[in-house]
């Protein structure tokens, strides 16, 4: 079942602590645009989310992505 949340935050580590009660929650997080997190049920999986904000651009940014994915992290 999926879920949108409308959602403001302006302290990051605020944000990151809600999107992990969330995930505690068994909500995996599927989109985010302009405030509005949208979540679909998973339960009984958990999740543990963190906000990554890296100044990257071009390449850089391309191999960094690709740094994740083969890390296991979505992106």
């Amino acid at each position: 079942m999926k879920t949108t949340v409308k959602k403001v935050f302006i302290d990051i580590h605020k944000e990151v602590e809600w999107l992990n009660l969330q995930g505690d929650s068994g909500l995996m997080l599927i989109g985010y645009r302009n405030g509005e997190y949208d979540f679909e049920d998973v339960s009984p999986a958990k999740y543990l989310y963190t906000i990554d904000l890296p100044n990257y651009s071009g390449g850089k940014k391309k191999k960094y992505l690709t740094f994740l994915e083969q890390s296991g992290i979505s992106v």
